[in-house]
């Protein structure tokens, strides 16, 4: 696993510490990677970069890897689910088939999961979890 992204930009070198990277972005055929000091972008699959770093990013949608640790809590809007990334205020889709990957997840770290609805009902993946409806009637 590499310790460093390096990439161009203009005629300048830019290289950021792989462990300063909360999350990568793919668009088209480019991969974004952000810290809490900005963002590099360079040419790179989001596959590649989800094997390189297995043990530490997880993908939450297809165009998107996170650092586990950062993964601060669940939220439902309606129709989509999203993600938290701790001390920013950055949100992410998370892709449905990915729901219960990030629910184990806070649940082995024993993270705070914050489910909710805009009419307060739960979405259809948690109701076959009788696990979660105790902290939600409590919340």
């Amino acid at each position: 696993m590499r310790q460093r992204i390096a990439t161009r930009v203009g005629r300048s070198l830019v290289v950021i510490e792989t462990k300063d990277i909360t999350h990568f972005s793919a668009e088209e055929k480019y991969v974004t990677a952000f810290t809490a000091k900005g963002r590099i972008h360079f040419d790179a699959t989001l596959k590649a970069l989800e094997i390189e770093f297995a043990e530490e990013f997880i993908r939450i949608h297809r165009s998107h890897l996170v650092r586990r640790s950062l993964v601060s809590n669940l939220r439902w809007d309606a129709y989509s689910a999203s993600i938290g990334i701790d001390g920013t205020e950055t949100r992410l889709p998370l892709s449905r088939q990915r729901v219960g990957v990030v629910r184990n997840l806070l649940r082995a770290r024993g993270g705070a999961t914050v489910i909710a609805t805009l009419d307060g009902t739960l979405p259809p993946s948690m109701l076959a979890s009788p696990q979660t409806a105790p902290a939600l009637r409590a919340g």
